[in-house]
């Protein structure tokens, strides 16, 4: 079953009087940007086997983009972001799923945190269960124009130092995390010899500057996003692992001949 809904809309107006409350809906409709608009579209793939597993497919459409070769690239850029970080695009999972008649995965998704001045920015779900139920986010970070998936290189200078404010960053949430999971070990049923060696990980990591790969925009700065990568049975304990910078704490680092800078000026 295909279902289509939109995926940005604008919020809603409360209004008095049936006439205003006409218009405000109408005034709330899709948001366009640009010349581009992108839909939804859900898939629900159902299957007798795994005890009637299912799953919950979101993929983006775009429609607006008048040069095939574009939203191809669109597409494989996407596809490349994905694969990246679990080994299959959205497309393969799917494939997968239908050829096993089911399977670990449960739910594809993805979220917009940005679209517009040629920047898009996606933030995809990969959801599943085994033992357990587990799920992968992929951020991803396109420029409209090119459609290629956008890396640090393309928006900062200096990113040495950009790594080194963001590691600050790194090392005080860690420790902060630390200080409140210890006026909590009772309430946790942990000690604190238990504590420091599910910690020590991510006391032990440092963010580097192949690390500002990973991120997301939206219209008040830049999120890096940060793994530590704990173990399912302690993710509880595990630091959020993002540090969001404003654009104007990162004027000093952000290119002036690079797609970000679009933002600032």
């Amino acid at each position: 079953m295909l279902l289509v809904e939109e995926v940005r809309m604008r919020p809603k107006c409360w209004v008095a009087g049936w006439m205003l409350m006409v218009l405000g809906l109408i005034a709330c409709g899709p948001v366009v940007a640009g010349n581009v608009r992108i839909e939804k579209k859900t898939e629900v793939l159902k299957s007798e086997a795994f005890g009637g597993r299912k799953a919950v497919i979101h993929t983006p459409v775009f429609h607006g983009i008048k040069d095939p070769a574009l939203l191809k690239r669109i597409q494989e850029s996407i596809d490349a972001g994905v694969r990246e970080a679990t080994e299959s695009s959205p497309e393969e999972w799917v494939n997968e799923w239908k050829a096993e008649g089911g399977g670990w995965l449960t739910d594809i998704d993805y979220r917009v945190t940005y679209d517009d001045r040629d920047l898009l920015s996606l933030v995809y779900v990969i959801g599943g269960l085994g033992a357990y139920p587990d799920e992968t986010e992929i951020c991803i970070v396109l420029d409209m124009k090119t459609g290629r998936r956008l890396a640090a290189k393309d928006l900062f200078k200096s990113q040495e130092e950009l790594a080194a404010k963001v590691e600050r960053m790194r090392a005080a949430e860690v420790e902060k995390t630390l200080q409140e999971h210890r006026a909590h070990l009772k309430d946790m049923e942990l000690t604190e010899e238990l504590l420091t060696a599910i910690m020590e990980p991510a006391v032990q990591s440092r963010f580097g500057v192949e690390n500002l790969d990973t991120f997301r925009i939206d219209d008040k700065g830049v999120t890096f996003v940060y793994d530590f990568e704990f173990p399912h049975v302690s993710e509880a304990l595990e630091p959020s692992g993002e540090y969001f910078l404003s654009y104007e704490e990162l004027r000093p680092y952000i290119n002036p001949e690079g797609p970000l800078a679009r933002l600032i000026t």
